[in-house]
């Protein structure tokens, strides 16, 4: 899974010069409660994380990809930001102390595991999360039109090029038990890359919640 990352990554115009509308939105948010330290998982290019930076967080960002962290460090630096590119399997514990972070910010990288994988990805963001703190999550949602696309592998989950889990609201609200929900919604964007061909638009899932005391 990693080398298809890294294949990803390492083509020539896959990297994106502007942050995600979802980082910019949650980057309001952010600073409109005062928080500092976020961790940003599957980060791509990084340039959700560089925007967190410059707007003065904290900034972790993790990938599975090696060819995406060493875009990420290069764009920090080409932005004159601080920023700690780590390379991280998901399926794997988080190497973060609890209550490390103030916003765990997900932006497209939740939804390739099976569901007994997934559900222990978010009990790790639960645990390395603040109480109080505030989750951001976006996924591809079973509106999209790639939904039964390729071999099924699983439920809400098929293989076409790569693997993708696709969410229900219901399933998204069951996995954020712990979050007291501020925002979730259903979103249709401008498809890009290889599956352009399938369809003009995706559908996603954007989420914002915040951990319950």
């Amino acid at each position: 899974m990693s080398e298809y990352w890294d294949r990803f990554y390492g083509k020539r115009g896959r990297h994106s010069s502007s942050p995600s509308t979802f980082a910019v939105k949650a980057t309001s948010r952010i600073k409109k409660a005062n928080l500092k330290r976020v961790l940003d998982l599957g980060c791509g290019d990084g340039v959700d994380a560089v925007l967190f930076a410059e707007s003065g967080c904290n900034v972790v960002c993790t990938d599975f990809s090696k060819k995406a962290i060493k875009t990420t460090r290069k764009n920090a630096l080409k932005q004159k930001v601080k920023i700690k590119a780590l390379v991280h399997d998901m399926t794997k514990p988080f190497k973060f102390n609890d209550e490390s972070f103030d916003v765990v910010f997900a932006h497209l990288s939740l939804h390739y595991f099976d569901d007994e994988t997934t559900a222990k990805v978010f009990s790790e963001i639960t645990r390395i999360l603040k109480m109080g703190g505030l989750l951001f999550v976006k996924v591809k949602s079973i509106n999209d039109p790639l939904y039964g696309k390729g071999e099924k592998v699983d439920e809400n989950t098929f293989k076409f090029g790569h693997t993708r889990h696709f969410f229900s609201q219901k399933y998204l609200l069951e996995l954020t038990k712990q979050y007291k929900t501020i925002y979730l919604q259903q979103v249709c964007e401008e498809t890009h890359y290889a599956v352009k061909e399938v369809s003009p638009t995706s559908v996603f899932l954007e989420y914002i919640g915040k951990r319950r005391r």
